[in-house]
């Protein structure tokens, strides 16, 4: 697709999405919808070539010369493998976890008490993981466990740099603040399409 075809279906996608934003994320649904209906359909297909090589070995080996059985059976089980092979491979993506230095409750317990309260007050799912980085930043990083199938861990980033310049009360604005990004309603339809992409 060309710079000017992209940039003329993305203004009217912006134009379709402001006019009707229902309509619009019902579609975007669909679509990824479509998508792992796609994947799945794929899986299924390779296992189905499996299967199919498993039944002409054991039901055709009596009834056909062994060697020509053989060669079917090689091929669909190649093309079946191959292709439940390649999507496996796929959606079982593995997300690292930040890099940084993950605090343990007992080292700071007020921080994770704090953390909490927070997490509480706002109504966001818990925070699994708290960690330190050297960058001047505070981010809510969420890591799925289970690639496209989700179970995710969600994880604090607290740049020291930032912390260090901050009181207590700038410190708690900021924490919620990210912890605000994992409240339920708060983008996460989008965050999930994102995620797909």
């Amino acid at each position: 697709m060309k710079l000017a075809a992209y940039d003329a279906l993305i203004e009217r996608l912006e134009r379709l999405a402001l006019a009707s934003p229902t309509s619009y994320r019902t579609r975007v649904a669909l679509l990824a919808a479509f998508g792992y209906l796609m994947v799945g359909l794929a899986l299924l297909i390779g296992l189905a070539l499996l299967a199919t090589a498993a039944g002409v070995l054991f039901l055709g080996g009596k009834a056909v010369h062994g060697a020509a059985v053989f060669k079917i059976a090689f091929v669909l089980a190649a093309l079946g493998g191959a292709l439940a092979w390649s999507v496996l491979r796929g959606v079982w993506l593995r997300f690292p976890r930040v890099d940084g230095i993950a605090l343990v409750r007992t080292e700071a317990p007020d921080l994770f008490a704090e953390v909490e309260n927070l997490r509480r007050a706002v109504g966001s799912p818990p925070v699994h993981r708290i960690v330190i980085t050297p960058e001047f930043n505070a981010a809510l990083a969420q890591r799925p466990r289970l690639g496209l199938f989700g179970w995710y861990e969600n994880q604090l980033v607290l740049g020291l740099p930032l912390l260090r310049r901050m009181d207590v009360a700038q410190a708690r604005s900021v924490i919620a603040h990210e912890l605000g990004h994992l409240r339920g309603e708060h983008g996460r339809f989008g965050a999930w399409i994102h995620r797909l992409r």
